[in-house]
């Protein structure tokens, strides 16, 4: 069971989820190596297959580290795909 990384992370690609215990976006990022000196964290996006349908989870990441608001750092699931767009500045 794998995740995808793409986009503005030092290290994009395919990651295994851990079977014993979840896996967050924050710590799934940190995998990846972090963000790159381009990338835009509070744009970053979790792509998830519901149904057959795509949903797009917005991720505010400064919300988690700088503001401490756990509850906005998503669990992952099987095929989520992490986007990390670059920054317009």
């Amino acid at each position: 069971k794998k995740i995808f990384i793409l986009g503005e992370v030092n290290k994009p690609g395919s990651y295994e989820l851990p079977t014993e215990s979840k896996l967050t976006v924050l710590e799934a990022l940190t995998l990846a190596g972090g963000f790159t000196s381009i990338a835009a964290p509070d744009r970053t996006r979790v792509i998830r297959s519901v149904n057959g349908q795509n949903q797009s989870i917005s991720i505010e990441v400064s919300a988690i580290t700088k503001r401490g608001e756990k509850d906005k750092d998503v669990s992952l699931e099987p095929n989520d795909v992490i986007f990390v767009p670059q920054s317009y500045f």
